[in-house]
């Protein structure tokens, strides 16, 4: 019986052994698990909100500084219309990332929530760019650099009449002044 008793006790020292084994080897990969989770949930955020912020003025900036390009070719003297063409292609492409972007940096309300308002709603983080032409096609700009042209043209001229009026009335009275005076 004594036999056993050792064998049994033995048994029992090696289950209580690799026990608290297994506990050391869980607590290490708990431990490693949670590095994992942190570093993980840490860059998701910093990636977000890099989205929502730096990068989403990076895009939008890109964007306008296109748009102004493009409509500095449709206004210019003389128009290119290929090369106008292909800037508009790259302003509507910069556009679009930046409605990409703004969709994508939205994830950071839910990442990173802000709480309800006073009424209860949740609040939004704000990505700073959208897409704002969606919308314009190239017959729509074609037409809107045409009458940016002819509004030009039509305000150029206007002002040249206006000019040639003023200068007929002003010799006509200094004509007349003139003859007025000599008759005195």
């Amino acid at each position: 019986m004594s036999t056993k008793s050792a064998a049994a006790q033995q048994l029992a020292e090696h289950l209580e052994t690799s026990r608290l084994e297994t506990q050391r080897l869980q607590a290490m990969a708990d431990k490693i698990d949670a590095a994992e989770a942190a570093a993980r949930s840490a860059a998701e955020l910093a990636h977000y909100r890099d989205a929502a912020g730096p990068r989403a003025s990076q895009y939008r900036g890109r964007r306008d500084e296109l748009k102004t390009e493009l409509d500095a070719l449709a206004l210019a003297p003389e128009i290119n219309l290929g090369e106008l063409f292909v800037k508009f292609i790259e302003m509507k492409s910069a556009d679009a990332q930046c409605g990409s972007l703004n969709i994508h940096g939205a994830t950071l309300t839910s990442v990173d929530p802000l709480g309800d308002n006073s009424y209860g709603v949740q609040r939004q983080h704000i990505v700073h760019c959208g897409e704002l032409y969606q919308r314009l096609t190239w017959p729509d700009y074609l037409t809107w650099a045409v009458t940016q042209r002819t509004d030009a043209e039509r305000s150029s001229h206007l002002q040249q009449l206006q000019s040639e009026a003023y200068e007929k009335e002003i010799r006509a009275g200094d004509e007349a002044r003139a003859a007025a005076a000599a008759e005195q």
